[in-house]
């Protein structure tokens, strides 16, 4: 920049005036770093990429931002965070969605964004199951969420996380939905921070047919005349034990069982 541009700007700081660049008597002393020279401001030589400003901390700090913009920080991925950072060193992370800070020993995430991996179980009509849910970026615990559309069935609160990975119970009001309705699940951070997806699983529907009895986790179909069992939705595996009476015969013999 010419220096004829700057004549009437007011210098104040370091010992420099603006009569001073007007007469050309800035000493090297004058300046901090002695870059600018006297004969530089003769003849013109001091140029945009010369003039470097250096911000002092003192400048920056304790003072009072009453912008009602934004402040753009520093972003990136994680891969690409600085080697050596100082503590209370802040940026924007594209990776996890959050922005972080460098506490002196590891970077610290303020606003973790959930996301839901992977679903494994099955929502079963009319029948309890539990599900497991995979999750990425997750806090200590979270609440779980089943909506049919936009409906809220339920919402689990509190459901821990360990090593990525979250039970649920399913509750009565989602198994109590139809077999073949789609139930989407989401979760929640402990500061109320939405996933940024979810996943869906249709309700499932149990074998039928027959006296129908449970023991243990086992189904029992109990049938003593003919009928149908009829397998349903969900994927199951069954030992099927027949009994059949025999007639009447020897000593030792009066009937058989197969």
């Amino acid at each position: 920049m010419p220096i004829s541009k700057i004549k009437r700007t007011a210098i104040n700081d370091d010992g420099i005036t603006s009569s001073k660049i007007l007469d050309g008597t800035i000493a090297t002393a004058d300046i901090a770093d002695g870059a600018i020279t006297t004969a530089k401001i003769a003849n013109n030589a001091v140029t945009d990429a010369k003039a470097t400003i250096t911000v002092s901390p003192t400048a920056v700090s304790d003072q009072a931002n009453t912008s009602t913009g934004g402040l753009s920080l520093p972003t990136g991925t994680t891969a690409q965070r600085p080697g050596s950072p100082d503590t209370g060193e802040s940026r924007m992370n594209t990776t996890t969605g959050s922005l972080e800070f460098y506490d002196g020993s590891t970077w610290v995430s303020t606003n973790l964004i959930p996301t839901v991996d992977s679903l494994s179980g099955n929502i079963v009509a009319g029948f309890g199951t539990t599900l497991t849910l995979t999750i990425s970026n997750g806090t200590g615990s979270v609440d779980v969420v089943f909506k049919e559309g936009s409906t809220t069935l339920a919402t689990v609160t509190n459901r821990t996380v360990s090593s990525g990975s979250a039970t649920v119970a399913v509750p009565s009001g989602v198994y109590g939905q139809t077999a073949g309705d789609t139930i989407i699940v989401s979760v929640l951070n402990a500061d109320g921070t939405p996933s940024s997806n979810s996943q869906s699983t249709v309700v499932k529907s149990l074998p039928s047919g027959g006296t129908i009895t449970t023991h243990g986790t086992n189904r029992v179909h109990t049938f003593t005349s003919s009928g149908t069992l009829s397998i349903g939705t969900l994927a199951v595996s069954a030992d099927i034990l027949m009994l059949a009476g025999g007639a009447g015969g020897g000593a030792g013999n009066s009937g058989s069982t197969h």
